[in-house]
């Protein structure tokens, strides 16, 4: 989608909207009204004004959450396409109050105009793809897996500390997956995809893709063969040995176990 935005002339900001959090927030409640104040920002005359202002042509809409001193804080990242010549700065630096406003008619505290509505401009997108292995669209889709900034924890973070004996993490963990359960982590907006001309496949057609498109079962690993591949960092080697050999990896894995290598 970005690619193909680029080729038609427009171009792409980072938005992320928060909302004030507290320990004893209700997380899957707080995740429903920030999908509401977000409908709300694009309703009514205003909502179709703001969307004018911006130049914009559509988003992508991504829900993430960390956990830290404050509990659970769900947030939104969202990739924003725009035409350039179609906005100015002054329009989108009155998109954290319009948020704001959004956010507390949905029933939401207050979110701070300084922090609460993060905009980021095509220089953080390239700071992004500069990095290679992490680009925008990873921004957007592998948040769930990445480690979390100062005293954030990711879901995965959580399930980490859990393999490393913190229980509290992976009760905070279970709580986070009984909220989360079935929610979608990208949403488009109308008519985007149609636009960039990405394709939606349905279930027949994915199970109809060449092989060397699907995923092939080489091994299975139990839970305690992946704690000892953890703690002792060798995550990289059992998948180079995945594409060495299977009977390697196998060998391998019987060698975790305590038997013959």
């Amino acid at each position: 989608a970005i690619k193909q935005a680029e080729h038609e002339g427009l171009r792409v900001r980072l938005v992320t909207p928060t909302v004030p959090h507290g320990l004893g927030d209700d997380v899957a409640k707080i995740a429903d009204m920030m999908t509401k104040a977000w409908t709300r920002l694009w309703q009514g005359k205003a909502g179709v004004q703001l969307r004018d202002s911006l130049g914009l042509f559509g988003f992508i809409r991504a829900l993430e959450v960390t956990y830290g001193q404050n509990g659970f804080h769900p947030h939104f990242h969202v990739l924003m396409f725009y035409h350039p010549q179609q906005t100015t700065d002054e329009a989108w630096e009155r998109l954290p109050e319009r948020w704001q406003r959004a956010a507390m008619r949905s029933g939401l505290p207050a979110p701070s105009l300084t922090h609460g509505c993060r905009i980021d401009d095509g220089q953080k997108a390239a700071s992004y793809v500069s990095k290679g292995v992490w680009g925008l669209e990873s921004e957007l889709t592998k948040g769930h897996v990445k480690k979390g900034k100062r005293d954030g924890r990711t879901p995965f973070d959580l399930l980490r500390d859990y393999m490393k004996g913190d229980k509290q993490a992976g009760a905070i963990w279970a709580r986070y997956a009984e909220a989360f359960a079935g929610r979608r982590q990208l949403y488009w907006s109308n008519g985007l995809k149609k636009l960039l001309a990405v394709a939606d496949l349905s279930d027949e057609e994915i199970t109809h893709k060449p092989d060397d498109e699907q995923a092939l079962l080489l091994a299975t690993i139990t839970d305690e063969q992946w704690k000892l591949i953890y703690r002792r960092r060798m995550e990289s080697a059992v998948l180079d040995l995945a594409e060495l050999s299977v009977d390697a990896l196998r060998r391998f894995l019987e060698w975790l176990k305590g038997g013959e290598a």
